[in-house]
Parts: C-alpha cells; sequence; structure tokens
C-alpha cells in the first residue's frame, strides 16, 4: 500500500459503517490477572479461606489476581528523627496525671528553693523528669529537672498514702477510693481502664486494680458490721430513753432478694433459677428504720465446683477465695432458715431479741421467730404481722376475680362490668385502708378500740356502696354520709352514681368482700399498721446493681458491695462520700476503713 502523501484525496466516505461496530474486544479477557501487594492482614484475609475446595476453586478463577508477598508493617516513629525513648517521653509530655495539688505545690516550691541554693547562675526551667517517674496505681512519684544544667531533684510521693500498722510500702488513698467507687457501679477494673485511657492518662494495671479491690472489700464488710452493731446500741438507748420495760426487745421488718426472680423458671426447670440471695432485717423502733442485720448466701463459686455439702469446702477451695457457703442442693427460697439465722445473730452478737416480725403475707419468718421462742432463745413469744400493702394487693386482686361480684356490677356488657369491677376494687381497697388509718389516729393505736370502731365501720361500707348513707354518717371515719358529700360520689374510680342494687345476697357479698380486710383475724394482725417497705426498698437498691448481680462470683464480693450500699442506703449518702480512713478528710468521714 503506497505512503500516503499530502495533497491526497482518499479517505473514508460518507456514513461509512466499520466492520466491527458492536462487537466486543476480546483482548481484555485474555489478559493475565494482575498482581497485587498487600499489607499482612488484607494477604491473610484474601488467602485464607474457610475450607480447602474454596481455596482450590479461587486459584481456578482466570480474575484472580497474583498475590504478592506481603508488606511489612511501617514502625516508623510518629515523628520522623526521634529515637524510641524520645517518642515515650514526648507522648508521656501530652499525656494527664491525677496529682494531689497540696504535695504538688509543695514539691515545686522546695525543689525551686533548693535548684536557687545549688546553682544560683542557672536560669534555666524546671519541668516534671517523666524519665524516671514511678507508677503506683493512679498515683505518680514524680521529681524535677531542670532545661538547663542537669540538675535533678529527688521523687516525691504525690499522693496521700493510708496508715498501716505493717511495714513496707503504703498504699495511695486514691486507690482505694477507686475501689470503693467502682464497688458502687456497674464500671469494673477493665471498664475504668478503658475510661482513663480514653482521656490519655495511664491506667493501672488489671493486677494492681484486683488486688486493691479484693483488699478492699473484706475492710468494707468489716466496717458495715462494726456500724450496724453500733446502730443495735443506739436502738437499745433509744427504748431506754422511752422507759421500756425491756429495751433489749425490737420489733424488726425482713425482706429477701435474689439475683433471678424465683417464678423465673416456672414450667422451664426443675431447679431455682437464683444462686444467690441477701435477707435484710430493718428495725421498726425508729422512723429511719435503718437496717441492721443481712444474711448473704451464695451457690456458685467462680474457682472450682459447687459445694456437695453444707459446712465444707471438698472442692479444693480455701475459705478466703471460695465463694460459696451453700450447697447446689439445699433450696435457696428458704426464708426460714435465713430468718432463723439472722434472728439467731442479733441475739447473739448483739443481744436484741425479736418481739415484732412483719413480713409478707407468704413468708415464713414469723414461723422462723417461734422456732426460737420454743427453743428457748427467746423470753417472749414474737408477733407476727403482715405487710399491710402486699394484703391489701392480695385483695384487690381476689377482688377482682370474683366472678359473682362481676354479675352485679351497674354496667350492660361484660366489658363495662370487667372495667368497673376492677375500678371498684381498687376503690375498695382505699376505703378500707382509709378507714384503719383514719381509726389508728384517732384511737392513738389502741387496738381494742379500734376493732370496736371498724366492726361497724365494716357495716357502713357495705350499705355505701349500695346507696344507703345513713350508717357513714354515725360509725364511718372517712364518708361524711351525705347526698352531695360521700365516699362515692367523690371516688376517683367509681362514678358519682355508682349503686350495687340492693339485696340479701349483693349485701352477703359485698360483706365477704370487705372482711377480708376488715375481719378481727386480719385486724390482730396488722393493728400496728406496719409495713415491709425498708427492707423491700433496701433490696431493689440491690437489684438495680447490675454489676452486683452479674458478677456475684466470691461470697466477699457479694458481701462487700451489699453491705456498702447498706449503708450509703440507710445514711442516704453519694458513694463519693464514703471515705476511708486516711482516704480522703476533707470529705464527711461516713465510713471508715481500718486499714490492718
Amino acid at each position: 500500500m503506497p505512503k500516503f502523501q499530502k495533497g491526497n484525496k482518499c479517505g473514508f466516505k460518507p456514513q461509512n459503517v466499520p466492520h466491527n461496530k458492536g462487537v466486543e474486544s476480546k483482548r481484555k479477557e485474555n489478559l493475565p490477572a494482575p498482581y497485587r501487594r498487600l499489607s499482612e492482614d488484607m494477604h491473610q484475609m484474601v488467602t485464607v479461606t474457610p475450607s480447602a475446595a474454596e481455596r482450590q476453586e479461587m486459584m481456578l478463577r482466570p480474575k484472580c489476581h497474583h498475590l504478592l508477598r506481603p508488606r511489612k508493617p511501617n514502625n516508623e516513629s510518629v515523628q520522623e528523627g526521634l529515637n524510641e525513648n524520645e517518642s515515650e517521653q514526648l507522648a508521656n509530655q501530652n499525656s494527664h496525671r491525677l496529682l494531689h495539688l497540696r504535695k504538688t505545690a509543695e514539691m515545686w516550691n522546695e525543689v525551686m528553693r533548693v535548684h536557687r541554693h545549688e546553682k544560683p547562675g542557672c536560669d534555666g526551667q524546671l519541668s516534671l523528669d517523666l524519665a524516671t517517674e514511678e507508677r503506683r496505681g493512679l498515683g505518680s512519684r514524680l521529681g524535677l529537672c531542670c532545661t538547663t544544667c542537669g540538675y535533678a531533684s529527688r521523687r516525691y510521693n504525690l499522693y496521700e498514702e493510708v496508715e498501716s500498722k505493717t511495714r513496707g510500702r503504703k498504699a495511695a488513698t486514691v486507690n482505694y477510693g477507686l475501689q470503693v467507687g467502682l464497688s458502687q457501679t456497674p464500671i469494673g477494673n477493665d471498664g475504668m481502664r478503658k475510661i482513663l485511657l480514653s482521656t490519655n492518662t495511664p491506667p493501672p494495671s488489671r493486677k494492681s486494680l484486683q488486688k486493691t479491690s479484693n483488699k478492699i472489700m473484706p475492710l468494707i464488710e468489716t466496717l458495715n458490721e462494726a456500724d450496724m452493731s453500733n446502730r443495735c446500741r443506739q436502738l437499745v438507748d433509744v427504748n431506754t430513753l422511752r422507759g421500756s420495760d425491756s429495751p433489749h426487745a425490737i420489733p424488726v421488718q425482713c425482706d429477701g432478694m435474689y439475683n433471678n426472680p424465683l417464678y423465673s423458671g416456672v414450667g422451664e426447670t426443675p431447679f431455682q433459677p437464683a444462686t444467690q440471695t441477701v435477707y435484710s432485717f430493718a428495725e421498726n423502733v425508729t422512723s429511719k428504720h435503718q437496717i441492721v442485720k443481712m444474711v448473704t448466701k451464695n451457690k456458685i463459686c467462680s474457682k472450682h465446683g459447687h459445694l456437695l455439702e453444707e459446712g465444707t469446702a471438698n472442692h479444693q477451695c480455701s475459705p478466703g477465695v471460695c465463694g460459696a457457703n451453700l450447697p447446689m442442693q439445699h433450696t435457696i427460697g428458704d426464708e426460714f432458715t435465713w430468718a432463723r439465722e439472722g434472728m439467731a445473730e442479733l441475739l447473739c452478737k448483739d443481744g436484741l431479741e425479736v418481739r415484732e416480725v412483719t413480713t409478707d403475707p407468704d413468708s415464713s419468718a414469723g414461723r422462723a421467730a417461734d422456732s426460737l421462742y420454743k427453743d428457748g432463745l427467746l423470753q417472749n413469744k414474737p408477733v407476727h404481722y403482715i405487710d399491710t400493702r402486699h394484703l391489701s394487693e392480695n385483695i384487690r386482686k381476689s377482688i377482682k376475680k370474683d366472678q359473682k361480684l362481676l354479675e352485679v356490677m351497674p354496667k350492660r356488657t361484660k366489658a363495662e362490668k370487667t372495667k368497673l369491677l376492677h375500678n371498684f376494687a381498687l376503690d375498695a381497697v382505699d376505703r378500707c385502708t382509709a378507714e384503719i388509718n383514719q381509726a389508728q389516729a384517732a384511737y392513738a393505736g389502741d387496738a381494742d378500740k379500734m376493732k370496736n370502731k371498724i366492726s361497724y365501720a365494716k357495716h357502713a361500707i357495705v350499705k355505701c356502696y349500695m346507696g344507703d348513707h345513713a350508717l357513714c354518717r354515725k360509725h364511718s371515719l372517712v364518708c361524711k354520709g351525705r347526698v352531695s358529700n360521700n365516699w362515692v360520689r367523690k371516688s376517683s374510680y367509681l362514678g358519682h352514681d355508682f349503686t350495687i342494687p340492693s339485696s340479701v345476697e349483693n349485701e352477703a357479698r359485698l360483706h365477704a368482700c370487705i372482711s377480708k380486710r376488715l375481719c378481727p383475724a386480719v385486724l390482730d394482725r396488722t393493728i400496728k399498721n406496719s409495713n415491709s417497705q425498708k427492707a423491700e426498698s433496701f433490696n431493689r437498691e440491690l437489684c438495680d446493681d447490675p454489676y452486683l448481680v452479674m458478677s456475684l462470683s466470691r461470697e466477699t464480693l457479694l458481701v462487700g458491695r451489699t453491705v456498702l450500699l447498706t449503708l450509703l442506703i440507710t445514711v442516704r449518702a453519694a458513694p463519693s462520700e464514703v471515705s476511708v480512713q486516711g482516704l480522703v478528710p476533707p470529705f464527711p468521714l461516713v465510713a471508715r476503713l481500718t486499714i490492718p
């Protein structure tokens, strides 16, 4: 073909169509797979397949990349020209420390004075000598050095120390205070380390944190036992000042708490789902209702297997390490045993005799007190009272399920009758409670006068719900008995025109419902109008502590965290106000831990 020269007029004709228009070239398919060099992590993720068959299939694919040797990680310093020590010192200069202000000021003043005396002509600047720093948990031992003359001072303890009677290095108060705070939060040692690292603060080691925690929890237990003994002595003084014939006899309220509800395993497992329990006692002598005794039981151990027999450590676990004090086959919900053990400890250790016991209606703590009396440990037979709040709730539920009362409700449809019956149950319980409270205030707790008045008020209540308020004007303490001013008309649950049809059968049904709360037998068990809300609120505080519930694998941790909650809840103090002797002197000394 002749060479194209300038002036030739050959070329493509207009609207010429190439012969390969619309046909893809196969050249790309024949190209070899590219070569790639990946990092070590990426190279491992690509080459290591879940199975050998997948790897063989991958190698046979034509588009599979050819992987070269992986790249080595780059270990160059953040800033070029710095060796490893200089890079570490630069990182320390940009970090934070927890220093005691007064001790830090004393260190600077002393070192500046000594530096001027030894180097009178030096005008260099003093800085923290981080190269010689000693870490003591959150505390630090630091000195100062001069940037010009090379002067270096001795190291100073920039933290307060815990006074101890033993030899050796004294612990830092900030480390003890940290464990006291961690015992009241759902944060553990690892969580605290993450928080400190996020703030660019060097955290204590895991071993140091765990060692301090193991030392603090027994001290908290000892502290709280001494505090509860002191409260028991105060109760004796209070009864003595009140002129009581038996100052060592006190009324108590008690209730138990489990790490898992006992009813959660119904229909799921033949065993009880709970493995730890705390049974608490609160006094009913004063209005504070302080916690005076606790019984803790634990079935699990983090080191070895479960106990086979009670009182033995047959699973090769030392008493100081083992957390299990109850065999696995023992019933965790045995309130009779826990209540008897707590009352016996009150008698033996603190010299207090239980005179009255207030519990839930289904509790066996009353039988435990009777057993102590039958064994000759108690001088007087204790009286078992029922918690009025739980009793009222049980009566309300029973009225809601009463099908005979459902039929007499003044509504047309079943749904309307059911809703009205639920409201009537609430109103009836409130009416009975109001009558008892007013009788308690009117007769100053005189049981005979109260029962006599309530026996007449019971009939007045029945007639009141049937539209007859004549007896209310004479016998009721909360209903005026007027047409425009009566209990039903002012009720928040019932309409102002609520009236149950008057008949002998309906009157008998209403009388049976009201007698569940106001009959003489029930009044004898609730005449004190007491409840166990203090013990229940304390147990609720324990349940609200997720770290306590989830990580109670050691009895030391169980008792330590539980007794510290006892102290905080009773005095209503914040965790920051709990101090260790010599730890945080400026704050109120709510707790004093004696360091052996």
